[in-house]
């Protein structure tokens, strides 16, 4: 079985940039549950975050419904109940 959990925090740390404040990301890296919104991505690192996923799964997104995830946990029990 897939660990989502990893599967996002890999992707949403690929797409972090220098707006992400460095206790965040330390926290993304720990796996620690962080809000989607505290990372800062703009709509480019949102599209390549939802590309990765999609790549890793094998699997179409509806990325209104990815936008609709408040933190990395929802985002992770999001993917695992698509999959």
């Amino acid at each position: 079985m897939t660990d989502f959990m990893s599967l996002v925090v890999s992707a949403l740390t690929d797409a972090c940039n220098e707006k992400t404040p460095k206790d965040i990301l330390t926290k993304l890296q720990n796996q620690e549950d962080v809000l989607l919104e505290d990372l800062q991505l703009d709509s480019l690192s949102r599209f390549e975050v939802m590309m990765k996923i999609e790549d890793a799964l094998d699997i179409e997104l509806d990325e209104d419904d990815l936008i609709d995830q408040k933190s990395v946990q929802g985002l992770a029990d999001y993917l695992a109940s698509k999959a």
